[in-house]
């Protein structure tokens, strides 16, 4: 099942010494993320606990359960949109990223994809196996597997009132 998978990634990557049980209460009383995640996993059923630990609101989740492998973590949720068509095993995702459609197709985020924060990936592009997607990327390409993506390099490009062009 994903959500012992989740569980596995969360519990790892967080240290958290406890057995299954106790790192599950752990997570939803500490990590609204997870609970999203959770709840994304398990329907509607389980919808009565949302007054005792409710979900983070800036995350949103649309990619159907049923499409994204175990081992899911989101770093921070705040302000992060997941509408991919597919989620691979053991993805990671931070804050404030946004995976989603572009002409209405979306985007394949496959097995051990990191997305960190800020970054963007959009339309009918496939992220292979391996890759990490470097903050503030923004990404419209397929990008082939054991790949690192970073943004440009930033510049200032006016200063008292002058063009100039000067790395950072």
């Amino acid at each position: 099942m994903e959500i012992r998978d989740d569980i596995s990634h969360y519990k790892s990557r967080k240290s958290i010494k406890y057995n299954l049980f106790f790192t599950f209460v752990y997570l939803m009383l500490i990590f609204p993320e997870f609970r999203n995640i959770f709840y994304m996993r398990m329907g509607r059923f389980w919808r009565y606990l949302l007054f005792w630990f409710p979900p983070l609101s800036t995350l949103h989740i649309w990619t159907p359960s049923a499409r994204i492998g175990g081992g899911l973590y989101i770093g921070h949720g705040w302000g992060t949109v997941i509408n991919a068509y597919r989620v691979g095993r053991n993805c990671v995702i931070g804050q404030n990223c946004t995976i989603g459609s572009r002409n209405f197709k979306e985007p394949v985020l496959e097995d051990n994809v990191k997305v960190w924060a800020h970054a963007v990936v959009l339309g009918d592009i496939v992220v292979e196996e391996n890759s990490n997607i470097g903050a503030g990327a923004v990404v419209v390409k397929n990008v082939p597997k054991n790949s690192v993506v970073v943004p440009a390099k930033s510049s200032i490009i006016r200063m008292n009132g002058e063009k100039v062009n000067i790395l950072l």
